[in-house]
């Protein structure tokens, strides 16, 4: 269902997701889910 995934890519990643976002659906994981 998402274009876009993003794995611990924490505070520029999200920077990114959100930029990116205005044009695809985006999952942004965080690392420290993994913890």
């Amino acid at each position: 269902m998402y274009d876009v995934i993003i794995i611990g890519a924490g505070i520029s990643g999200a920077t990114f997701a959100s930029k990116i976002s205005k044009y695809t659906k985006t999952l942004l994981i965080e690392a420290q889910d993994y913890h």
